[in-house]
């Protein structure tokens, strides 16, 4: 073999060796920040994992705020994709509409246990330094969201002072409203499913109000 095509070689292996410790890295450390909060996770535990050295992860994540961050990157950047992929056309009365989209959110839920943990730690329980990264990285997620709440209310006559920049920050201040009750805390410990149907109420209450007409 030709020393040019030896040294591609070696360096498509390294890079597969590389991509494989890496994904063990980040499979470790989704159970563990998805077990836990922040605070309590430890990169000593994801150490006792599948022989991972402490110095193999610091090889690749600077530190434990990189790890975390890492962990949402994955887990949102997945979420966001499915949603996409998987989301058929809307059809019927807004509330019939809803109901399709959180079916589709269960549906990865459930396929996707290790990002559970993620998904519903992350608005509960994200340290206050990691926020504004955090904002970003979800920021796609978000986006997705408020077009689909965009599209369900496609037919509906909104009242004439409300405006689509009045529609994303209601719709903001109801996720984080709806993340941060002590309903959606027994909800999260109750599985993904009281979870979903909790948070399709909010937004129920969002499109609708409290007053029956």
């Amino acid at each position: 073999m030709a020393p040019i095509l030896q040294k591609v070689e070696r360096r498509m292996k390294q890079e597969e060796r590389n991509r494989l410790k890496k994904e063990k890295i980040l499979g470790a450390a989704l159970r563990e920040f998805g077990a836990k909060s922040f605070a309590e996770a430890s990169v000593n535990t994801i150490c006792g994992e599948d022989g991972i050295s402490k110095g193999i992860i610091y090889h690749y994540y600077t530190d434990k705020d990189e790890l975390y961050l890492a962990c949402v990157r994955e887990c949102f950047q997945a979420m966001t994709g499915y949603l996409a992929e998987h989301m058929p056309p809307l059809n019927g009365t807004a509330e019939e509409k809803l109901t399709v989209y959180f079916d589709v959110r269960l549906q990865f839920l459930e396929e996707h246990p290790n990002y559970q943990g993620i998904f519903y730690q992350v608005t509960m329980y994200t340290p206050q330094h990691l926020r504004e990264k955090v904002k970003q990285i979800r920021e796609p997620f978000d986006r997705y969201n408020l077009a689909v709440l965009q599209d369900i209310l496609k037919g509906s006559k909104l009242r004439r002072h409300i405006t689509p920049a009045d529609l994303a920050a209601l719709y903001m201040l109801y996720v984080i409203y709806a993340n941060s009750t002590e309903q959606m805390l027994s909800a999260t410990i109750e599985g993904p499913g009281a979870r979903e149907e909790l948070c399709k109420h909010w937004i129920t209450v969002l499109l609708y109000g409290m007053v029956e007409e």
